[in-house]
């Protein structure tokens, strides 16, 4: 087990991902003991794991980051750096949960979408809207296709992430899952009170949510200079 460990760590691998590894192997071992396929089974040792993710994108990255994507999968990134929904639930949203009201869509999303007790009616900024328009008039809203293997491509292109080896697996930079991240702090920066945002982005804990509500130098300098202000107007 230790040489797997080496060996994967020499790969680049983060220590929660190892022991992702580690909990499959040692569940398959279980069951082959249960079953009577194995007498026993040896010691898992189990990594210290300290790598919560803290990416997120600012708008002028997001946009290079868009426009380099491949034109079908523009929309999806547009809601998602919008809304701070999971990927999972903005691929199954339909054509027939939007309607239009004055030029703006509004996106009724439901329960199993957004992890809430009852559906939400969203209204859809401008910009938004105007992506939406475009779609096809039926059938799932958003296109996935090579979603992953893209978003990799376009990061590694506008200097959002590097490769750390030859495997596809051996980058490090941002990822999809950061433009939720990034949703979340983009609803809260724009004053969208706490409990509102998290019926958007789909969060039910504060504890979950305060994990994607990340303070960054950004936040800070911007809190000093309130303070500052707050001073030098006494």
């Amino acid at each position: 087990m230790y040489k797997f460990i080496e060996k994967k760590q020499a790969e680049g691998l983060a220590n929660a991902t190892i022991n992702r590894c580690l909990a499959l192997l040692k569940r398959a071992m279980n069951i082959a003991r249960r079953d009577g396929k194995l007498a026993s089974i040896p010691f898992f040792p189990m990594l210290k794991e300290d790598n919560v993710r803290t990416g997120f994108v600012n708008r002028p990255d997001f946009v290079k980051l868009r426009d380099t994507m491949p034109e079908h999968l523009r929309p999806l990134l547009t809601f998602l750096y919008f809304t701070g929904c999971r990927v999972g639930a903005a691929l199954s949203i339909r054509r027939s949960q939007i309607e239009f009201e004055d030029g703006r869509a509004l996106l009724r999303l439901e329960r199993n979408q957004v992890k809430n007790e009852e559906p939400i009616l969203l209204p859809l900024p401008v910009e938004l809207s105007e992506v939406v328009k475009s779609l096809p008039p039926e059938g799932r809203v958003f296109n996935g296709r090579n979603l992953r293997k893209s978003f990799q491509a376009a990061c590694l292109q506008v200097g959002l992430g590097v490769r750390t080896g030859p495997k596809v697996w051996q980058y490090k930079g941002l990822l999809i899952h950061d433009l939720r991240r990034s949703g979340v702090r983009n609803l809260i920066r724009s004053g969208v009170p706490r409990n509102i945002a998290m019926k958007i982005s789909g969060h039910l804990t504060e504890s979950t949510f305060e994990r994607y509500n990340i303070v960054d130098s950004t936040d800070l300098r911007e809190a000093m200079a309130k303070v500052e202000k707050h001073f030098a107007e006494r």
